[in-house]
């Protein structure tokens, strides 16, 4: 291996690793954000719900890679994080810095559209308290500390490396190339991955990783969860995308949805 793979390779690696954190961060906000919801609507009033809907008015701005951006409160699943805050945004903005670190958004997997009406927002806090809100809602992060810098000439299997071995699906369901790893769902509950399914697409720069897990107790359920990388050209950046495999095969629907997201957050 010549120094130039070694050096490709420790960079995806490390990209990676920094992925994996980035995630468990937003999984943290959700749960703190779920745990102040589910407290919040146990016998909620008119005037309570009203204190909850009214709390995500207005727009918060900032840079991302040069772009000004003017995000409505209402699309976010979390608060805004900006450059030197706490990367899990349970700081405050002391600086006053407008570079924006990272941000998440919602949105309606039925349609792909944000939250923009009161009844959206109450439909997003009803679903939060089931069991799988990925299965009707979406959420999508935008990081600044993960730049589309990947190119097409990476091997697959150089991105897929910590979780193989895998087999390549002779068949490209929904067009996308599919590598199987041997590990079976129960895999989950020894190693933390269970069984992983990658799917790319170059032409597009897609990668979708999905991974399906059983419980280790009654009643043993299966359960799975799609990560989608998108990659938005206006703002340089890799977003980010969560949802079940029963929308897989919405993938380019998705990332058209995400992109024109991403196009409307910009302050021109």
């Amino acid at each position: 291996m010549d120094k130039n793979m070694k050096a490709n390779k420790l960079f995806i690696n490390k990209y990676w690793v920094g992925l994996i954190f980035i995630l468990m961060a937003y999984f943290f906000n959700y749960c703190a954000a779920k745990n102040s919801i589910d407290r919040s609507m146990v016998g909620v009033s008119s005037a309570q719900e009203q204190k909850l809907i009214s709390g995500s008015a207005g727009y918060n701005f900032g840079t991302m890679n040069g772009v000004r951006l003017k995000i409505p409160k209402n699309y976010l699943m979390s608060k805004v994080v900006y450059a030197g805050e706490d990367r899990m945004g349970l700081g405050a903005n002391e600086n006053g810095s407008s570079v924006i670190d990272n941000f998440g958004i919602l949105l309606r997997l039925s349609n792909l559209e944000p939250i923009k009406t009161d009844q959206d927002r109450l439909d997003w806090y009803a679903a939060s308290r089931r069991p799988q809100p990925l299965k009707t809602w979406m959420m999508v992060s935008f990081d600044n500390h993960y730049p589309a810098t990947y190119s097409n000439s990476e091997s697959p299997s150089s991105r897929m490396s910590i979780w193989g071995p895998y087999t390549k699906d002779k068949a490209s369901p929904y067009g996308l190339a599919h590598y199987e790893s041997i590990q079976s769902a129960d895999d989950g509950a020894r190693h933390g991955y269970g069984h992983v399914e990658y799917f790319y697409r170059d032409s597009s720069r897609t990668t979708i990783i999905c991974q399906t897990h059983k419980q280790v107790v009654y009643p043993f359920k299966t359960f799975n969860s799609c990560h989608h990388f998108i990659w938005i050209p206006q703002l340089n950046v890799v977003a980010e995308a969560f949802y079940t495999k029963d929308d897989l095969s919405r993938w380019s629907e998705i990332e058209s949805g995400v992109r024109e997201i991403a196009r409307s957050l910009i302050d021109n």
